[in-house]
């Protein structure tokens, strides 16, 4: 217990040490400035010449909503939906590929390897193919838990607002660290090996079932504060109607700052403990 308790500090300790990897910095904004421009073009898309565009979007997702999107306050109840939505799309198209390639960056300095990492234009798309494949089945499993596991227990939590409650602010947080923690490492060991996504989601399972409790908080440390932003996140209404409406956008904007960080203690912890096994 003792040894997994120092080993635990350990990679974080050992994550701080990587905080001077430009590149991976400098990876991690170009995340950053995609989750904002699309943020700020749902927020403020009424001031530009790109709100038809917009308006067309929202009414594909939604047209239902769309028409209360387009009026004040309700554009900022419905901008977590909308924004969280488009936010799926351009993530499985970039954000999967970046933090692989951030992996890459440190297990390198890690490995101390400074020969430069070179890619054949069909490698590295297949790479790139590969490490979004990575995201999308991290992020539908989670999004999917959230659409049908409601639905599915539906009979059982209905009327009893004590199981709601629950079951909004125990159970769904803890699957969503169930799956993060199940596929912890399948992203970097995609990226840093080499490897097609499929042998690099077997290993991360092997290694959950290896250690479960570590991987099993080691996944909740990381995920603590962006599952306790979402479950605010998930109250609009009371948001808007308590607060100013304008809030949702500001906690919106907190979180894609905070997943800087997340990221690159997830990428960073992910690498140093792969590494540790080689």
């Amino acid at each position: 217990m003792l040894h997994a308790l120092n080993s635990f500090i350990a990679l974080f300790v050992d994550s701080f040490k990587l905080f001077g990897r430009v590149k991976a910095w400098m990876l991690l904004l170009i995340i950053f400035c995609v989750n904002y421009l699309v943020l700020f073009s749902h927020t403020y898309f009424y001031e530009f010449a790109i709100s038809s565009l917009i308006i067309d979007w929202v009414n594909i997702i939604n047209a239902q909503y769309a028409v209360a999107f387009t009026h004040y306050p309700g554009h900022y109840m419905l901008l977590p939906y909308f924004y969280g939505i488009t936010k799926l799309i351009t993530g499985a198209l970039f954000e999967g590929a970046i933090l692989g390639f951030v992996a890459v960056v440190f297990y390198r300095y890690i490995i101390q390897q400074n020969t430069p990492t070179k890619y054949t234009v069909s490698s590295f798309i297949a790479l790139w193919f590969q490490l979004a494949i990575g995201w999308i089945v991290i992020n539908g499993l989670v999004t999917g838990g959230h659409y049908f596991l409601p639905k599915l227990l539906e009979p059982m939590l209905h009327g009893s607002p004590r199981r709601e409650m629950i079951f909004e602010y125990v159970l769904m947080p803890g699957y969503d660290i169930i799956i993060f923690a199940l596929l912890y490492f399948a992203i970097p060991y995609t990226a840093i090996y080499r490897v097609n996504i499929f042998n690099g989601l077997l290993n991360s399972i092997k290694i959950f079932f290896t250690r479960p409790i570590f991987c099993l908080f080691l996944a909740a440390v990381i995920m603590s504060l962006p599952i306790l932003l979402g479950l605010l996140l998930n109250q609009p209404y009371f948001i808007v109607t308590k607060f100013r409406p304008e809030m949702i956008y500001w906690m919106l904007l907190l979180s894609i700052g905070m997943d800087i960080f997340v990221n690159f203690f997830w990428m960073a912890t992910s690498v140093g403990y792969l590494s540790d096994l080689e």
